[in-house]
């Protein structure tokens, strides 16, 4: 199976092994070298390279390309600075609603901020819905609207645990009782399919700076068609119909869901989101999923033998594959993350007691115990810094993660026991106590093989 984006587009990979896409995702090459330009060019040249009206049609294109990506209508979209600003506009335009709102008490705070502000400014009710393991999220939403219920608001794909939602399942029970749903999308666009009009929820978010590959300052916003002639609570310059008609004793705001768009913004990491946007779309939602599919479940075969188990079983109908959140009852999940990153160069995250693993979809796979090849000094870019000073911040496609797995089984062995120096210590040398927790398998030819062939700057 090839890569669907070729790792040669990111430089830092030939570094590290980054699994941390939900956290900062690598910019593309062919994104960079768009965003660059148009800095270069605009920073440079002023007007001269971009009028007013080349300005005031700057966003087009994007608007385009993500009504397409999110399969929603062109003029539901608006292009905000980020996921942040669209929630909160959303939640000021609703919060006037009477009733209670439904969130996810563990859901990223971008989430959950807004509506706390308006409890504290209205006394708006809320009712927390809890993400467990042992219980289906989607049900717990489902079950938590009322009658009285004025809007439930989370995130499709859970940022800690990795927990799904089955977004027009919950929609539909709001439809029943007349309650707004909006969705934070930002952790499964680009790494899952997203369908707006299959969803019916009446706003759906997504950041640009994570699974869509772009850089931070641009977020998508798509709303429903009766809240696109709603007037914000917040309305900018960029909101009206002709941004610089600078009409300033009359509101003619834009049609659609432009109004809703502030001021000027990062354009130049909404030029990467559009270049990032087409790549994702020639690599396909299919195959995006099942490269995430083999990576989660490569993963979990080989560190559940350790005694990690991931939050979700892949067999969960709440689990997704491109998000892992391992646990293990003995683990000190941060000395473990914070081990990966310095002993061996692999970065993920520690997420609510969980070691989070992400990767994404660019993987190369030349047979199922094969060694990739080094990188030779001829296909590493130029401006690259010595490995021993490289700071690990990418995403991690390559071929390098049959032995990145190794080298995180390797890792998660030696600090699975916090607690005193003694029982660490006893952790770190294999005895018959800790292999009863922590198994040590004999290593295999292939894992021979790989510890001969993983550079130094990994071990």
């Amino acid at each position: 199976m090839g890569a669907l984006i070729p790792r040669a587009n990111y430089a830092a990979l030939y570094h590290c092994t980054y699994l941390n896409q939900a956290a900062l995702g690598l910019v593309p090459t062919q994104a960079v070298d768009a965003m660059v330009a148009f800095l270069r060019d605009v920073a440079q040249h002023g007007n001269l390279r971009l009028s007013d009206d080349q300005e005031a049609r700057i966003l087009d294109d994007l608007r385009v390309a993500a009504a397409e990506f999110l399969d929603a209508p062109e003029i539901s979209i608006a292009i905000t600075a980020g996921a942040s600003e669209a929630l909160g506009q959303v939640a000021a335009a609703l919060g006037s609603l009477d009733g209670s709102v439904v969130l996810v008490s563990s859901d990223f705070p971008s989430v959950t901020y807004p509506w706390l502000a308006e409890r504290e400014r209205l006394g708006t009710p809320i009712a927390w819905v809890d993400d467990r393991p042992e219980t289906d999220l989607t049900e717990e939403l489902v079950r938590a609207i009322g009658e009285s219920t004025k809007a439930v608001c989370f995130s499709a794909v859970q940022f800690g645990t990795g927990s799904s939602v089955h977004v027009a399942a919950v929609t539909a029970r709001a439809k029943d009782v007349g309650c707004r749903v909006i969705v934070d999308a930002t952790q499964l666009a680009g790494a899952g399919p997203v369908s707006v009009r299959h969803w019916s929820a009446d706003a759906v978010v997504c950041s640009g700076y994570k699974w869509l590959s772009s850089h931070g300052g641009v977020a998508l916003l798509a709303l429903s068609p009766d809240l696109l002639s709603v007037t914000p609570r917040l309305v900018g310059w960029k909101g009206t119909a002709e941004p610089f008609a600078f009409e300033p004793t009359t509101l003619p705001l834009a049609p659609g869901a432009r109004r809703f768009e502030m001021s000027t913004i990062a354009y130049s990491s909404a030029v990467g989101l559009l270049t990032s946007i087409r790549l994702l779309r020639t690599a396909g939602a299919g195959p995006i999923a099942r490269h995430a599919r083999g990576l989660a479940t490569e993963l979990i075969d080989r560190v559940e033998p350790l005694g990690w188990a991931p939050f979700r079983s892949l067999s969960d109908p709440s689990s997704c594959d491109h998000i892992v959140a391992l646990r293990h009852a003995l683990a000190d999940v941060p000395r473990v993350q914070g081990a990966l990153a310095t002993e061996r160069g692999i970065i993920c995250s520690s997420r609510g007691g969980n070691l989070r693993v992400s990767s994404l979809q660019r993987r190369e796979r030349r047979g199922r115990w094969s060694m990739p090849s080094r990188p030779s000094p001829s296909t590493r870019p130029a401006d690259l810094p010595p490995r021993d000073r490289c700071v690990p911040v990418t995403n991690h496609p390559s071929s390098k993660l049959r032995w990145s797995w190794a080298c995180v089984v390797s890792v998660a062995r030696s600090f699975v026991v916090p607690g005193s120096a003694a029982v660490q210590d006893q952790a770190r040398r294999p005895s018959s106590s800790t292999l009863s927790t922590v198994p040590q398998p004999r290593p295999s030819s292939s894992s021979r093989r790989l510890r001969r062939w993983t550079p130094t700057w990994m071990l």
